[in-house]
């Protein structure tokens, strides 16, 4: 079985010029990708197709990119994020700026014997749709605000804060809001260690205000804790010969550092409310 996935792209600064089909080859050797039943080398196809109406809300061109890979659904969407982010890296690295919008990713079972035709039947096409949730417009407090202004907050916190939440990529956004537990509880003394820092009381009272009452255990604060400080070490450190530590594109991030960003994003928010403690 055979599966063909379609995702969408814009240009900013260069074009295609036409359709373009390419032949590509993965071999792997690693322990973790055999074990998963991955063949040691296997071949995939790759198809760029241009729309004809180059210029789509500014940017220079939009069309297609077409991955036929021959698995089935459940095992080619392992493989596809690895294909895709090693064509994006080497075309924007060559090229200029590309973006892949993932709301919409289309795709198509290609059965190669009577059997796979009749285990799929109609159901031959699939389709992700990413959606992200829009809540309501905020409006403006104007006694809840003159009530901040009597609040001695710190603003050079403030000003980190709202640099990095207004941070598009998810590596500087998390390592902009972790910077303001660190700076709020760490005493930088030798041998100081960040995670055990982070794990005091009242980090975790306010940890215990706002999450909901199942989850208002010490051992549930202190996972939270050891979780965000290794997503932190990751997106800090990069030992890309070892594998540790995130490059820009890593398909992992949405994994690893994605689920923790609202809540330290929370977390940071009602430190600064609450006041520097060092």
């Amino acid at each position: 079985m055979k599966t063909q996935w379609e995702y969408r792209y814009i240009t900013e600064d260069f074009l295609f010029e036409k359709d373009y089909k390419y032949i590509g080859t993965i071999e792997s050797n690693d322990p973790a990708y055999l074990a998963e039943g991955y063949p040691t080398k296997f071949e995939f196809r790759f198809k760029i197709i241009p729309s004809k109406n180059k210029k789509v809300n500014g940017s220079k061109q939009s069309g297609d990119f077409i991955i036929t890979v021959p698995f089935e659904y459940d095992k080619a969407k392992n493989v596809i994020t690895t294909i895709l982010y090693n064509i994006y890296q080497r075309m924007t690295f060559q090229y200029g700026k590309l973006k892949l919008l993932g709301g919409l990713i289309m795709g198509e079972h290609i059965p190669e014997t009577d059997k796979e035709k009749e285990m799929i039947g109609e159901n031959k096409y699939f389709a992700h749709l990413s959606i992200e949730e829009v809540g309501r417009e905020t409006i403006f407090n104007s006694k809840a605000f003159q009530n901040n202004l009597k609040n001695p907050l710190d603003i050079g916190l403030v000003s980190q804060f709202n640099q990095a939440v207004q941070s598009k990529h998810i590596i500087n956004k998390f390592i902009g809001l972790f910077k303001i537990l660190e700076d709020t509880y760490s005493r930088n003394k030798k041998g100081e260690r960040i995670k055990e820092v982070l794990k005091n009381d009242d980090l975790f009272n306010i940890y215990s205000k706002i999450v909901k009452n199942e989850n208002k255990t010490r051992e549930n604060f202190e996972s939270l804790i050891d979780s965000i400080v290794e997503a932190r070490h990751k997106c800090s450190h990069l030992k890309n010969n070892k594998k540790y530590g995130f490059l820009p594109d890593d398909p992992r991030l949405e994994e690893e550092v994605r689920p923790y960003l609202n809540i330290i994003e929370i977390l940071s928010f009602e430190v600064i409310i609450a006041g520097k403690k060092n």
